[in-house]
């Protein structure tokens, strides 16, 4: 417990003496900052930071109005300048007037093409104008060689090039907000003149290939004084490493709906056309633009080959559901009537046969066969069924024939039965026992006719009356007075002999001359239409592909021959 304590004690002691060093060292330092000396040296470092803060806001004040005071001197001595130079200006006559023709050089920066429009044959295009030329009495003089960029009101202070588009349709400044104007002075006496252009041009186009075609749409520029005047050229500007540049840039941010743009064929020509009122100085910039045919695809061709395809569904039809069948090929016929007339609807009225055309041709012809193909099967199915009911008809006829042939011959069998041999069996052997009684004068009133007589007229009118024997043997058997009283003579034996060739002649089976004869059976009733329907589902889809191929193939042959065409032509032109 005692050495706990003395341990206590000892931490106390220590605890004790650093709280009174503590607070010793804390008075000493509150002394040292409140003595004077101690003030003097804060105040001087204060001092000091207020003067450097000081002196740069003086420095910055001093530069700025520096530059304020150059810029107004810039200024003055602009205005002395431009004022000096409008002086003795003349904007109404050129620069060189009187000697040599003014060059006005030309670049152009398109910003945007299209839309193409194929029914007005033409293009359009926004760009930015820039012109340059040097005018001798703009000329100042200036230490920094530095350009004047001016407003747009100074343009009507100075000359401007007369530069039109002859062969636009519609053209203007853009002005929002301010005229999209550009000027610019060099001190050699240079001018650059820009502004925003948007131009409605005339684009010839040739729609023979079309939708395959490739269309070339020139912009003209001309300028309304005379070669002698003024002549027009295409600067060649050089870029930041040294290459030429074109004359006319495109912004790579061009996409048409319908084309595209090719940005390695612009051509740039200058050249002079001559009128009646002089010569002139013209420009052109030509631009190729390549139609897209996937569009045209989507929406010509597979619809066309579609229809194409649903007319031969009739093939597969039964020829006996007419309705069906006419209703499928008619309504194809219509569609792809309509189909044509929408898109020709959207294209200038030409004489040209296009392409577009040539298929589609091509498609209304296999539609308006499918129909055709239709007509023909009905038409030799009637035909045939007609060929089969005069068949029938004919074997129904001869049949019936037949019967009353053997029903005759059966009742002159009966008939002539008691005055012939028993055995007489065949119709043969009785035509011809009959044929030797008429030549020997015997017959219904020869030998044992006293006796037969009576039952042989009996029976003669029994089946004369059912319409079995011929008219002339009833007549017979009705009996005339002049017959029935006649006694038998010699001469009557010899007629009787006649009447009975005559009527036995008539009972015989003879060829009816009231009624056609049966007719020979038609190639028709052994014809199967559905054969034809079974040639078309073969033939019609065979052939299409086949022509299918040979379009393609050879208007990409064209197409191919025609582009390095143009691209020779355009060597020579060069």
């Amino acid at each position: 417990m005692r050495p706990l304590c003395v341990v206590v004690f000892a931490w106390v002691n220590i605890v004790a003496v650093w709280c009174d060093q503590y607070a010793s060292e804390t008075h000493r330092r509150r002394q040292e900052r409140s003595s004077p000396q101690s003030r003097r040296v804060r105040s001087t470092a204060q001092d000091s930071v207020l003067m450097e803060s000081t002196s740069y806001t003086d420095a910055n004040v001093a530069r700025d109005r520096e530059i304020e005071l150059r810029r107004q001197a810039k200024m003055f001595k602009t205005s002395s300048i431009l004022s000096s130079l409008l002086q003795d200006y003349d904007s109404r006559l050129r620069p060189q007037f009187g000697g040599e023709p003014v060059e006005v050089r030309v670049t152009i920066h398109v910003d945007s093409l299209g839309p193409i429009s194929e029914t007005d044959m033409s293009f359009r295009v926004d760009f930015a104008f820039r012109q340059y030329w040097y005018d001798k009495r703009l000329e100042f003089a200036d230490q920094s060689n530095e350009s004047i960029t001016l407003s747009h009101e100074f343009l009507e202070k100075i000359w401007l090039p007369d530069t039109y588009f002859p062969e636009s349709l519609s053209a203007n400044k853009h002005s929002v907000m301010v005229p999209n104007i550009l000027l610019r002075l060099s001190p050699d006496g240079g001018v650059l003149y820009s502004c925003r252009v948007t131009v409605v041009s005339k684009c010839p186009m040739n729609l023979k290939y079309f939708p395959l075609d490739t269309q070339s749409c020139s912009l003209l520029i001309e300028d309304g004084y005379t070669a002698k005047d003024l002549k027009l050229s295409w600067k060649q500007e050089v870029d930041e490493q040294g290459q030429p540049k074109e004359a006319v840039q495109v912004a790579e941010s061009i996409e048409l709906s319908q084309f595209e743009f090719i940005s390695d064929d612009i051509i740039t020509q200058a050249f002079e056309l001559k009128f009646s009122t002089g010569n002139f100085s013209d420009l052109q910039v030509t631009f190729k633009f390549e139609r897209t045919l996937l569009y045209f695809v989507l929406q010509s061709y597979v619809p066309a080959t579609l229809i194409v395809k649903l007319s031969w569904v009739s093939f597969w039809v039964d020829p006996r559901s007419i309705p069906a069948r006419a209703s499928l090929a008619i309504t194809t016929v219509l569609t792809m009537i309509t189909l044509m007339g929408t898109v020709n609807s959207q294209l200038p009225k030409v004489s040209n046969i296009k392409a577009l055309d040539v298929y589609f041709g091509m498609c209304f012809f296999y539609v308006f066969g499918a129909l055709i193909e239709f007509s023909a099967v009905c038409y030799l199915d009637k035909n045939r069924q007609k060929s089969n009911a005069r068949k029938k008809e004919a074997e129904k006829a001869a049949k019936e024939t037949q019967e009353a042939e053997q029903n005759r011959l059966k009742v002159l069998k009966e008939v002539d039965g008691l005055a012939m041999p028993s055995n007489l069996n065949n119709n043969e052997d009785i035509l011809t026992h009959r044929s030797s009684l008429y030549s020997t004068g015997l017959g219904m009133n020869g030998v044992g006719s006293d006796q037969q007589q009576p039952l042989l007229n009996n029976n003669c009118s029994q089946i004369g009356s059912m319409g079995l024997l011929p008219r002339s043997l009833n007549r017979t058997m009705s009996g005339t007075p002049s017959t029935a009283s006649t006694a038998p003579t010699p001469g009557n034996v010899s007629r009787g002999a006649f009447n009975r060739q005559s009527t036995f002649d008539e009972a015989t089976p003879k060829k009816s001359n009231s009624g056609s004869p049966p007719s020979s059976p038609s190639c028709w009733s052994n014809f199967d239409v559905l054969k034809i329907d079974n040639y078309s589902r073969v033939m019609f889809p065979s052939t299409f592909l086949v022509l299918n191929l040979l379009y393609w193939g050879a208007y990409t042959n064209i197409m191919n021959t025609v582009t390095h065409a143009d691209a020779e032509q355009e060597d020579h032109s060069f």
